[in-house]
């Protein structure tokens, strides 16, 4: 059997980056791409695969509610702003 590249991956994916469990689905599918795997193998890194993609859509669902968020607040905020404009006159030259 082959050594593949993802016997260093953390125990504990969730605390990592994006990019870290980015990085390490990249190198899973790598390893199953190369195909000199057993079915077992081939199977307990498919499984972390699976892991991997869902702890980056987890990561990407947190980063766009997030985005969401800031767009309704500075859409508040600019909405504000402009009301407090609302009915005032500019000054006018003399």
């Amino acid at each position: 059997m082959s050594t593949n590249n993802t016997d260093n991956i953390s125990p504990d994916p969730e605390n990592l980056s994006f990019e870290e469990v980015l990085s390490q689905l990249e190198l899973t599918v790598q390893s199953l791409e190369q195909g000199d795997l057993s079915l077992k193998e081939a199977t307990r890194l498919y499984e972390e695969g699976i892991h991997l993609s869902r702890i980056c859509n987890q990561i990407l669902d947190k980063a766009e509610l997030k985005v969401t968020q800031l767009k309704a607040t500075l859409s508040e905020n600019t909405s504000e702003c402009s009301s407090d404009f609302v009915g005032t006159q500019a000054p006018t030259e003399e």
